[in-house]
């Protein structure tokens, strides 16, 4: 889209930026004189004959998570439809997501990163509290504002877009595979657990400088997920330190009743442990300063 066109009652500005499911713009409120950001989904998402279902999903989804109020999360404003593209309009953060900021080489030291794992959790444990699973946590959706502050983007989208679509019916995810918990690979019912999984692949990402499953095709990802633990290469472990490898062993088992039982149980775990590491009890990662 170009600067000034129309969605709704909102004025494009410029793109943010671009991913699977869709683009994200910066855009002008006319009614309320502010700046927003907006989530166009690709035609190709909204399913076809199911157009209208999906539709409906989608912006029953979003007046949900609209509820959640929590200064970690990316509030919702308004959703809609224009023309053959759904979209959410939200709350614009001046900053950059950690997908950038990873795919750029700047990975954080491992209190940073323990800390930007803790605020993430800190919104799930609001939006599981309330019975809201993300189901896409990744990256891209962790924004890292000016100010430092960590906000989860895109509750809701993933489900809205996930049941009874064109994609499901051929068999392909909705998603990012690489950071779905084996539950959710599987197809079976999910809970906070499966959001936590997908936070731990994260957290090792920052730590590790690398996701735990690093296949290069989606077979060999699902057969990863499901079966292998990247523990046992006995330098991931060592890298890491003890401690920081037994928390994220623990996020990060195949069984979910094995994993913390909660999001607060992760944020609170995550700050003890930057904690040890800034007082000097917990060992750091090598190579981390």
């Amino acid at each position: 889209m170009r600067p000034g066109t129309q969605v709704g009652r909102y004025e494009i500005v410029g793109e943010i930026g671009r991913g699977a499911m869709g683009a994200v713009w910066r855009a002008r409120d006319p009614k309320l004189g502010r700046e927003v950001a907006i989530k166009t989904i690709a035609a190709a998402m909204s399913g076809g004959d199911d157009r209208a279902e999906i539709s409906a999903r989608f912006e029953r989804e979003a007046r949900v998570a609209a509820q959640l109020a929590h200064p970690n999360i990316v509030g919702i404003y308004d959703a809609g439809t224009e023309g053959d593209s759904l979209f959410l309009v939200m709350e614009l953060v001046e900053g950059e997501t950690l997908g950038h900021r990873l795919a750029t080489g700047r990975f954080p030291a491992a209190g940073e990163a323990l800390e930007i794992a803790a605020q993430a959790a800190d919104a799930l444990s609001c939006a599981h509290e309330a019975g809201v699973i993300h189901r896409d946590i990744k990256p891209a959706n962790l924004l890292i504002g000016r100010d430092g502050r960590v906000k989860v983007s895109d509750f809701g989208v993933a489900k809205a877009v996930s049941e009874r679509t064109e994609l499901t019916r051929t068999g392909m995810m909705v998603g990012s595979p690489a950071y779905m918990a084996p539950e959710q690979i599987k197809g079976m019912q999910l809970d906070g657990r499966s959001d936590l999984f997908s936070l731990g692949v994260v957290l090792f990402e920052m730590l590790c400088g690398r996701k735990p499953f690093p296949a290069d095709t989606v077979t060999t990802l699902v057969y990863q997920i499901l079966h292998e633990d990247p523990f046992e290469d006995a330098g991931v472990a060592t890298s890491l330190g003890g401690e920081l490898a037994e928390f994220l062993r623990q996020v990060l088992a195949k069984d979910r009743e094995a994993r913390l039982a909660d999001a607060r149980t992760f944020a609170r775990r995550a700050r003890e442990l930057a904690g040890r590491l800034a007082d000097g009890a917990a060992t750091r990662p090598a190579g981390d300063t």
